[in-house]
């Protein structure tokens, strides 16, 4: 599962297996979290989420082994795959720009965004009229 953030600074993932092409991190470097600790990077990549529609880029994923929770940085993944992430109270969708398809869908939960999976939109699945 990745959360959506829109305030973090890079996509993140505590599993180096979620990375290709990863090498080790450049710099020595700390992601901060809210509380103020500070949590190194060891190693960058990238990712692809597949989809029913087409392979979803995540570039410049850091790796930050002490995470508990992998976050999907929005407005990274809105430049690199030209895609709209609209939100309100209680859904969210991910549509392509260039052809208007929305290729994901997906429920808030204790006030965030999780993203559980890229697979075909399943119809059971409560969508607003």
């Amino acid at each position: 599962m990745w959360l959506t953030d829109s305030s973090a600074n890079n996509h993140m993932t505590a599993n180096l297996g979620n990375l290709s092409l990863a090498s080790p991190y450049p710099i020595n470097e700390m992601i901060h979290t809210a509380n103020g600790e500070g949590l190194t990077v060891s190693h960058i990549g990238h990712s692809t989420i597949t989809s029913s529609l087409s392979p979803i880029k995540l570039n410049f994923v850091l790796c930050v082994p002490q995470l508990t929770q992998n976050l999907l940085l929005i407005h990274r993944l809105c430049l690199d795959n030209n895609y709209w992430f609209i939100f309100d109270a209680f859904y969210f969708w991910i549509q392509d720009k260039a052809t208007g398809k929305i290729i994901y869908r997906g429920l808030r939960s204790n006030g965030l965004y999780p993203i559980h999976s890229f697979s075909p939109l399943n119809s059971q699945q409560p969508y607003p009229a």
